[in-house]
């Protein structure tokens, strides 16, 4: 029982200290050279948020990683106002999946079309994986990751 205890802090705290980053850290972004930093009288999430709590909550709902269900909920997130301050290459995917495009094809392509949302949730994802197991990712509770 206290490890479950300590696994659910670890996860909460990956989740909170994500949210604190992005939202502290947002009116920094973009700016070059050296800044002081201080935490902003009035901060907000932005989509890399939003959309890590989207990849939860599919998480949540189907007890893994399953790539059609974090695409429909994602496509539901947006399509409902629940993603706001997106880049080109994210909006572009959210149109595609809200649209019916198959999520493994959805987004721009070509070499200037990558965005780093995909960086900003994929940490949530490594307290399902089981790091012992070679060769195909397994899932710690035996599910095949798609």
């Amino acid at each position: 029982m206290q490890a479950d205890l300590k696994r659910r802090n670890q996860i909460l705290g990956c989740i909170l200290g994500g949210a604190l980053g992005d939202a502290w850290g947002g009116p920094w972004e973009g700016k070059l050279g050296r800044v002081t930093f201080q935490i902003p009288s009035r901060s907000s999430v932005s989509d890399d948020t939003q959309l890590t709590l989207a990849t939860c909550e599919s998480i949540i709902e189907t007890g893994g990683i399953y790539a059609e269900h974090l695409a429909s909920c994602l496509a539901a997130w947006f399509a409902t106002g629940r993603v706001t301050g997106i880049g080109a290459s994210t909006l572009k995917a959210m149109r595609d999946l809200v649209a019916g495009v198959h999520w493994a094809v959805a987004g721009s392509q070509g070499e200037f079309s990558a965005g780093n949302g995909a960086a900003m949730r994929v940490a949530r994802l490594a307290f399902l994986l089981n790091p012992a197991t070679q060769g195909i990712r397994v899932l710690n509770r035996g599910k095949v990751y798609p």
